[in-house]
């Protein structure tokens, strides 16, 4: 979206012009995160993982910053970072060949 079209979004929703709404894109969706081989961990992770879960887990994540070595990934929600530390944290070590991996909660 361009900018006119942002505000005329937030006029018509009578927000003012330095406030508009962003819409949450899943993390598979979200262009940042199209490169290899990210693009290609966040598949086998999901496969690994099976669709319900990890799009409940993975693609409402804020952020991910992976470099090959480290792996961080943010949060929305502290139950979310439980699941993940406790349930799948092996597996996202795995699929990432990492041993460095930190998972933050936003809440």
């Amino acid at each position: 979206m361009v900018m006119t079209e942002l505000r005329e979004n937030s006029e018509a929703k009578a927000y003012s012009d330095n406030l508009y709404e962003v819409v949450f894109q899943p993390v598979t969706k979200r262009p940042e995160y199209q490169d290899e081989p990210l693009k290609s961990k966040l598949v086998e992770l999901k496969e690994a993982m099976g669709t319900e879960y990890f799009n409940q887990y993975i693609e409402t994540l804020i952020k991910i910053t992976y470099t090959g070595t480290v792996l961080w990934l943010i949060t929305g929600r502290e139950m979310n970072r439980t699941i993940l530390e406790g349930k799948y944290l092996p597996l996202i070590r795995e699929v990432f060949g990492v041993q460095s991996i930190r998972i933050f909660s936003q809440t």
